[in-house]
């Protein structure tokens, strides 16, 4: 006969405070890395500007883009539900 696998991961899980605290201690870990290759590499922020008009068209590309994505969820749902509701209704007959 066959053996059951056991169905618990190999690795424990974390706890909320554990994931917070890599994901702290990752960041940290990472903005010195990057504050050493500024300070030692031949790199050089790039330089950038406030401009209203671009901010604007953004925010309006971004809301575009969620009022899309809301329709398009919307009418997934429906083209899904819809073939279930005539099948009922045309089944009661």
């Amino acid at each position: 006969m066959t053996q059951q696998q056991k169905n618990e991961p190999e690795i424990p899980y974390l706890t909320r405070t554990q994931v917070l605290m890599a994901m702290g201690l990752t960041a940290i870990i990472l903005w010195i890395i990057a504050k050493l290759c500024l300070e030692f590499g031949n790199f050089y922020l790039m330089s950038w500007h406030w401009n209203q008009k671009e901010f604007l068209i953004g925010v309006a590309l971004g809301l575009t883009i969620t009022g899309l994505s809301s329709l398009a969820y919307r009418f997934f749902q429906f083209t899904v539900k819809a073939p279930i509701i005539i099948w009922k209704l045309y089944s009661n007959l």
